[in-house]
């Protein structure tokens, strides 16, 4: 148990190596018996489809069985849709930040829209207008260096956003910093400033 340190897990733990299964279900564990201290957010990985595509659902089946593997690999999937969409951290005066998987809504929409979202389910692709365009953004969108909202080479129904749309959802929001972790910095290494 740690009083003073709190620790955020900005999601795609699933798909990410050898023991992504252990992983997650250890971070879940010290989740619940903590939940003051760990937090666990949702990234574009913890989804029926990529798991299956990029490897989780292979590794529970290959370690445990047809069977088990396939019940953990279903608890699993049922947890994701369970994790938050991102959090906020309020570090005292003029510190409050709002850490999400990957990006911001395309329609300038603030933290209390994201937070009125039904994000208990399948992350939506395509995506339809309104509530599952914000849940999609949260887990899928990236910043661009230019103003407004572009497209994205993740693919058709990715967006960009850009220094504008950070800014207002900053002051919509009371907001000081959003934090993401959906892209590898370009050094491969330690973290990137954008707007």
């Amino acid at each position: 148990r740690s009083d003073c340190n709190v620790y955020v897990f900005n999601g795609d733990v699933a798909d990410r190596g050898r023991n992504a299964l252990e992983i997650f279900m250890l971070l879940t564990m010290y989740s619940l018996a903590d939940p003051g201290s760990v937090f666990l957010n949702r990234g574009n990985h913890e989804d029926s489809f990529l798991t299956s595509v990029y490897g989780y659902r292979d590794e529970c089946l290959l370690k445990y069985g047809r069977e088990i593997g396939a019940y953990l690999y279903t608890i699993s999937r049922e947890l994701f849709n369970h994790l938050a969409v991102g959090c906020t951290i309020d570090a005292g005066p003029g510190r409050r930040y709002f850490v999400v998987h990957a990006g911001l809504p395309r329609h300038g929409e603030s933290l209390k829209d994201i937070r009125a979202i039904n994000f208990r389910r399948e992350i939506p692709a395509p995506p339809q207008q309104g509530e599952e365009e914000i849940f999609f953004d949260c887990m899928w969108a990236d910043p661009q260096d230019c103003s407004g909202v572009g497209s994205n080479v993740r693919g058709p129904h990715v967006t960009s956003f850009g220094p504008d749309v950070t800014k207002t959802f900053l002051k919509q929001s009371g907001i000081d910093l959003v934090i993401r972790s959906h892209a590898v910095p370009t050094t491969g290494r330690g973290y990137e400033w954008h707007h």
